[in-house]
């Protein structure tokens, strides 16, 4: 059986919303969706942040590899077939980093065009509380940062890494 992942149709990417993606969406093999411009993938796409207010950050590497070598402030990862948005963001968060318990706010879409990755995905941009994580290993190089030293690696950071930041420094 091939693997099913979420997706939205295309033209209601703009639109998505938590409490709307599970009335809109569709599962598609994830080898269909990672071309098929018609439809995006939906990423819950988490900030991972400790009582501390230092974020979590990591070089990327894994299954993604268009975006190998990028610094990402995000854990996240599709939403596979049979789970419901919710179970798939919490799912990924205890994959990646491992947190003892965690609460989140949801933050808003990240809805871009401008390379192949984002012509195929959309993210629900979350900001996870945790007190203590141990980021995984699948995670290279691990660091948790302030938002000050987050700002300087900026133009190191993925093109969803740095709107996720944008968004943390200056809340629309």
């Amino acid at each position: 059986m091939k693997n099913l992942v979420m997706c939205v149709p295309a033209e209601k990417a703009y639109y998505v919303h938590p409490n709307n993606v599970e009335s809109i969406c569709c599962w598609l093999p994830r080898e269909e969706a990672e071309t098929n411009k018609n439809y995006k993938q939906v990423i819950p796409y988490c900030a991972v942040v400790r009582s501390d207010g230092h974020y979590l950050i990591y070089r990327r590497k894994g299954n993604e590899k268009r975006l190998h070598g990028l610094i990402s402030m995000g854990v996240g990862g599709h939403i596979d077939g049979g789970e419901s948005l919710l179970e798939g963001l919490h799912r990924e968060i205890r994959e990646e980093a491992d947190p003892e318990s965690f609460h989140y706010k949801f933050l808003g879409i990240v809805n871009m065009h401008n390379s192949p990755v984002d012509k195929v995905h959309v993210g629900l941009m979350y900001k996870v509380y945790v007190d203590y994580a141990k980021p995984k290993e699948e995670l290279r190089e691990p660091e948790w940062v302030a938002l000050s030293g987050a700002r300087l690696l900026r133009d190191e950071m993925e093109p969803w890494s740095r709107y996720l930041l944008d968004e943390l420094v200056h809340p629309f």
